[in-house]
C-alpha cells in the first residue's frame, strides 16, 4: 500500500473511528450516571431510615443572640 493509499484509508476510517469513540464515551457516561443515581438512591434511603430529611445536608439552627450583660473583661481598665 502506498502512502497515498494509507492516507486515503485513514481518512475514510476517521469518521467511523470518531463515531465508535463517541459511542463508547456515551455508553461510559450512561454507566456513570446509572451508578450515581444508584448511590444517590441508597444515600436517600439511608437518610430516611436514620430519620433525616430528604435533603442531603440539613441546615443548622442559628446561634442564640448574645446578651450585652455578659462581657469579657476590658484589658485596658486596671482591676482593683
Amino acid at each position: 500500500m502506498t502512502s497515498k493509499q494509507q492516507t486515503s484509508a485513514s481518512v475514510e476510517e476517521s469518521p467511523k473511528h470518531r463515531e465508535r469513540e463517541t459511542s463508547i464515551t456515551e455508553t461510559l457516561w450512561d454507566q456513570v450516571l446509572t451508578a450515581f443515581k444508584g448511590i444517590q438512591k441508597e444515600l436517600q434511603e439511608d437518610a430516611r431510615i436514620r430519620g433525616m430529611s430528604n435533603h442531603s445536608v440539613t441546615p443548622t439552627p442559628p446561634a442564640p443572640p448574645r446578651t450585652r450583660s455578659v462581657r469579657p473583661a476590658d484589658s485596658s481598665t486596671p482591676r482593683h
